[in-house]
């Protein structure tokens, strides 16, 4: 797994999309994924996946971020889970007391079958 980060579209069905990102997310970081996903909404996109299975490091800034794009999600009507959140990055979120605030499934499939039932 690479330090370097990167979003990659991974599936893509209106009003569904599926991000996969890896690598270290920091203050630049949470910026860019944050306006990657303001263009997803812009594009009609309500509900949003991250995969974050390739996570390597996330810092708090990067974790305000996933309760901030949870929000504007849900303003929009739709939802945001986080799948596949490795242990690390779970402990910071944990850390952090706002894992009641984001909603994280084990993987890709079930957060995908609970956006599109919604």
């Amino acid at each position: 797994m690479s330090d370097q980060f990167w979003i990659k579209e991974s599936e893509m069905r209106r009003p569904v999309a599926v991000l996969k990102i890896g690598g270290r997310i920091g203050v630049k970081q949470a910026r860019e994924l944050r306006s990657r996903c303001a263009m997803l909404r812009y594009d009609g996109y309500r509900h949003l996946i991250l995969n974050m299975s390739e996570v390597t490091f996330i810092a708090s800034s990067g974790v305000g971020a996933l309760i901030v794009l949870s929000g504007e999600m849900r303003i929009k009507g739709g939802g945001m889970h986080l799948a596949c959140v490795s242990q690390s990055v779970m402990r910071v979120i944990k850390l952090l007391n706002v894992d009641g605030f984001l909603t994280i499934e084990p993987d890709e499939e079930t957060a995908l079958s609970k956006s599109e039932s919604k």
